[in-house]
């Protein structure tokens, strides 16, 4: 029962975390929801890692997580803070 409880609310935070980061205003709220989002992808590709040693399709993963380093550098160099390495 917990666990079902547990995972409506994680389903739940998801789409939240996604239509926040298509609203274009909220800065303070979608810099968490980036950190929430990476903190989420990376968490489950080293779980998955622990548990069944590396395979190569968790490299899909790395594809989403490539694709939310570059849409969150793309996000603050259309904000003007100039982000940068």
């Amino acid at each position: 029962m917990f666990y079902i409880a547990l995972l409506k609310n994680k389903i739940f935070f998801k789409y939240s975390i996604c239509i926040i980061l298509l609203i274009p205003a909220f800065r303070r709220i979608k810099e968490w929801a980036y950190a929430g989002l990476f903190f989420d992808l990376a968490g489950a590709f080293f779980s998955l890692i622990a548990v069944d040693g590396f395979k190569p399709e968790l490299a899909f993963m790395l594809v989403f997580m490539g694709l939310l380093f570059g849409s969150y550098f793309l996000w603050h160099k259309k904000i003007g803070t100039g982000l940068s390495f």
